[in-house]
């Protein structure tokens, strides 16, 4: 009985993540759920997702002027995946070189654990 329910709580937990997408060319309107209807830069992915989605960056430059801030906490079965279309040949570049100099401005806070990032160049 007890593996039962393990095998159940796995794979609800496993329908429940998400896939949120991101583009440089994305729209505030759009709700994030595909690659057509992709969220406007990093900061709202980021804010959708929960333990065990994906955060998915097109290709491409995000002209980034204030800081993004990541502190929803993944698991350590569940992390959360902020991750490039592809890592060797989509990556994702932030770019915060319009953002002003001051202790304030500080690019990206990590403030959260379990979190795997990869293919962000920035």
């Amino acid at each position: 009985m007890r593996v039962a329910c393990l095998l159940f709580a796995s794979s609800v937990s496993s329908v429940m993540a998400a896939t949120i997408y991101v583009s440089p060319t994305g729209s505030g309107a759009k709700d994030g759920k595909s690659a057509a209807s992709a969220f406007a830069g990093p900061a709202a992915g980021i804010a959708a997702a929960n333990p065990g989605d994906s955060v998915i960056l097109a290709g491409g430059t995000y002209a980034l002027n204030t800081t993004v801030k990541i502190t929803t906490n993944g698991t350590a079965t569940a992390p959360i995946n902020l991750i490039a279309e592809n890592a060797y040949t989509k990556r994702a570049l932030f770019d915060f070189r319009t953002q002003g100099f001051g202790s304030a401005n500080q690019g990206i806070i990590l403030q959260a654990n379990w979190w795997h990032l990869k293919g962000i160049d920035v």
